[in-house]
């Protein structure tokens, strides 16, 4: 270990790096900005234009063209890529585990989607990933199929914070509902479910988001139904029957918790609406004080249900409601970056 005496060279810090630093480059490389691809790997689904930052602080930002893919497990191509670029997880993501992407343990098998940066015609630079394996689930309701859970999701510091973790995440529903199946040659089998391990709070909240407009996606979409209305009365503060949450979980190929997650948000933003047509008209501050304690009690039912196994373990009701009311103000505060 370095001491302030004896500083480590910066020579031996980028040997060290350089061995947990993917290696994936087409050849020799003298700087990291010559360090590409010439082509994706996987099957190209879709590509899309952003603004980036500049790499170089003196320069403006400026718009990037950046391909969505999609690469089996089964690739020796991709399994030697994976296998490299997975190094990157270690550095931002907290106990980070590699994969084998050629592994079917269990019967299951993985497949990555991957982003990349287009330069020119034949070169390409990694800017995310993310890591999906499929498994057989006999017992989903209301029927059996495949699940495709989120493992690793990646997003490069220079290309975070402008929606590629949101465009991946929308992508990954997209191959389940099957849009891509005329590019893709394993579309043999049906995904029921995409579902996510063990999600750290950044990707719960773009989830949620996702989620959340997915629903108003498909309300939109089915005539039968309609947008939550405090019109509607006690029936706007209850969620949604069990029936109906895995029946609109199945359809939106989600689990029927993020469907009461996403509700939530839909009415949050529809009384916050409310809320401000009240205040407008100059309606007393009691009638507003009453909705956002129905609302509280709708959320607390739900974090009650969710986390019982938590709060049964408090060591008094005065302990278990202080710990459901923390519970309840975090969850706010998400709730209130996500909805308008």
């Amino acid at each position: 270990m370095q001491n302030d005496d004896h500083p480590m060279e910066i020579d031996d810090i980028l040997r060290l790096l350089g061995r947990a630093l993917p290696k994936i480059s087409m050849g020799p490389i003298q700087t990291v900005t010559e360090d590409y691809i010439e082509k994706p790997i996987g099957v190209v689904l879709s590509g899309y234009k952003r603004a980036i930052r500049s790499e170089r602080a003196d320069s403006k930002a400026g718009n990037a063209e950046f391909v969505v893919t999609l690469a089996n497990g089964t690739d020796p191509m991709a399994t030697n890529y994976h296998n490299e670029v997975q190094k990157l997880a270690l550095f931002f993501i907290e106990n980070a585990d590699a994969i084998d992407p050629s592994s079917d343990e269990g019967g299951g098998f993985w497949r990555v989607m991957y982003l990349f940066r287009r330069h020119s015609e034949e070169k390409y630079s990694l800017a995310g990933f993310v890591t999906l394996f499929h498994f057989h689930s006999p017992f989903r309701k209301p029927k059996p199929g495949i699940v495709m859970r989120i493992c690793q999701a990646v997003v490069l510091p220079l290309y975070q914070r402008a929606g590629h973790g949101s465009r991946m995440y929308q992508e990954v529903y997209n191959v389940a509902d099957g849009r891509y199946d005329s590019k893709l040659t394993d579309t043999e089998v049906e995904i029921v479910q995409v579902n996510v391990e063990d999600p750290a709070p950044a990707f719960v909240a773009l989830r949620n988001y996702a989620d959340y407009h997915r629903l108003l996606s498909f309300f939109a979409e089915d005539s039968s139904k309609g947008l939550p209305s405090i019109e509607d009365g006690d029936s706007f503060w209850l969620p949604p029957p069990e029936s109906d949450a895995v029946s609109e979980a199945a359809k939106l190929r989600t689990t029927p918790q993020q469907i009461y997650i996403a509700y939530e948000l839909c009415k949050l933003e529809v009384m916050n609406r409310k809320i401000t047509t009240m205040r407008e008209q100059g309606d007393a501050s009691t009638a507003i004080e009453l909705l956002e304690k129905k609302y509280r009690i709708m959320v607390k039912k739900r974090l009650l249900k969710l986390h019982r196994e938590e709060l049964g373990a408090c060591a008094g009701k005065e302990e278990q409601k202080a710990k459901l009311s923390d519970l309840f103000e975090k969850t706010m505060q998400l709730f209130k970056t996500l909805v308008r």
